[in-house]
């Protein structure tokens, strides 16, 4: 049987490869490569002890320095939907940097800028939609939250708890982890109030109990401007919350806020920078409720691997923008020909493989093998998601359910050293998420699986 494995892995191209760990890791040379690092680097950027050092990806497979091949559920923190090291990406990275690999800006444009910003205002959930570009997703949401404060003239945003929205100051006063914004209180703006987002799981109550619950929050926050630190323009959501736990809210959450955002004359804008682009088995994850947003910020896997991000929203609110003199927001790298040609050619393959829909049928695959895992392990409290956007909820108890946060962290370097890659987070630590590429094949799964269930075994029995 070892021997037919050994073969099938020779057959197989990298990207389709099932696992195979020729050296425990973190092996020698990721382990070398990690202690140079360590002496040039600012510290506690990588994770002590699972630090292996990537050298090679492609499809659903990475290989470490030490020639270890691994499945990767994480699509490296979602970016590669299309896979790793995706053909089409490459070559279109490749053909543009023979001919342009950096314009000006706010000054000059390229013709790839031009292509792109058509083409996601094509796609775009809002209709006469303006495109505005920035080189990462923290950005955006910065780029959305300045439109809302142009266009409404009220600096206030809602956002919440569990929310992620990046780490630069301006969008870190939406994030919500106190771990994230405490040293840096100072500098953050006291425009951003936060409320709770819906999470049944941990909500005393049914799913209907638990949306009414929240919507009630923020309309009560809505109806009285005295309770506001400054007059609220825009409320800021991830339809799913996917670092903080790929936490799914109860149906009717989106319109819920839509509602209540038309009633008090503000702005809806959708971070989805996690869930577009098909991760949630629709190109954007408002499409689950027919919910139309004002501003919509994208990244990760538009492009498949290369920096670029984007704020799309209606046309007269991106008129704001319209001032005289230099641009109010601008970047040297913004609009970047070569992000701009990976994301056209990244949207291409989503669309022309059919890769959504593949999404929407692996995942309710996958959830229903996770929820037969379930059934067998007590450590798993529950599994939820969409698409292949998928968290595995960790705890000691599940009556009383605390977090089993150490476990998810075993968990992840047992999985780790049989060959999986995931990530555990969420806002516990205790979230083992699974977010693979799009193009992960049915064999890889099955192969997770089986070492997912092995990991938890390992785990329970050591705990």
């Amino acid at each position: 049987m070892k021997g037919r494995r050994s073969l099938r892995l020779v057959m197989e191209r990298f990207g389709e490869q099932l696992p195979q760990i020729v050296t425990p890791p973190p092996g020698p040379r990721s382990g070398e490569l990690q202690a140079r690092l360590e002496r040039c680097e600012a510290p506690n950027l990588t994770i002590p002890g699972m630090a292996i050092v990537w050298e090679e990806a492609a499809g659903s497979n990475v290989r470490d320095a030490d020639g270890n091949v691994y499945i990767d559920l994480t699509a490296a923190f979602g970016v590669a939907g299309v896979g790793h090291r995706n053909p089409r990406v490459v070559a279109a990275v490749q053909q543009q940097a023979a001919l342009l690999l950096h314009a000006m800006g706010d000054v000059y444009a390229s013709d790839q800028r031009v292509a792109l910003e058509e083409r996601l205002c094509a796609l775009a959930p809002m209709p006469d939609a303006r495109c505005f570009l920035a080189t990462g997703g923290a950005e955006a949401v910065e780029i959305a939250i300045k439109t809302a404060t142009l266009a409404t003239g009220r600096p206030g945003v809602l956002a919440f708890g569990g929310g992620y929205h990046g780490l630069t100051l301006g969008a870190l006063a939406a994030t919500s982890r106190d771990w994230f914004r405490q040293p840096f209180t100072a500098h953050l703006s006291p425009a951003v109030v936060h409320l709770p987002y819906p999470y049944p799981y941990r909500f005393a109550g049914d799913e209907q109990a638990c949306l009414e619950a929240a919507l009630s929050r923020v309309a009560d926050l809505l109806a009285r401007p005295a309770a506001q630190p400054a007059p609220i323009g825009a409320v800021l959501v991830e339809p799913i919350q996917g670092r903080e736990g790929e936490i799914v809210p109860p149906a009717g959450w989106l319109r819920g806020l839509r509602r209540l955002c038309d009633e008090a004359g503000i702005l809806l804008i959708a971070d989805e920078i996690f869930t577009g682009f098909g991760r949630t088995g629709r190109l954007f994850a408002v499409q689950h409720e027919d919910v139309i947003p004002d501003l919509i910020c994208l990244g990760k896997g538009m492009t498949g691997g290369v920096p670029l991000a984007a704020c799309v929203g209606r046309a007269e609110l991106m008129a704001a923008w319209s001032v005289a003199g230099e641009p109010l927001h601008t970047a040297t790298f913004m609009g970047n020909p070569l992000g701009c040609a990976a994301a056209q050619s990244a949207i291409a393959e989503i669309e022309e493989r059919g890769l959504v829909a593949r999404a929407a049928s692996l995942g309710e695959r996958l959830r229903a093998a996770l929820e037969k895992l379930a059934a067998r392990h007590a450590l798993i409290g529950q599994v939820r998601g969409r698409g292949l956007m998928i968290g595995i909820e960790l705890v000691t108890d599940r009556v009383t359910k605390p977090p089993a946060t150490e476990a998810a962290w075993q968990l992840m370097a047992a999985c780790q050293r049989r060959g999986v890659l995931v990530l555990a987070g969420g806002m516990f630590g205790n979230v083992l998420s699974i977010t693979p590429p799009f193009v992960i094949s049915e064999a890889q799964i099955d192969a997770a699986l089986e070492i997912i269930d092995a990991a938890l075994e390992e785990v329970e029995r050591a705990g």
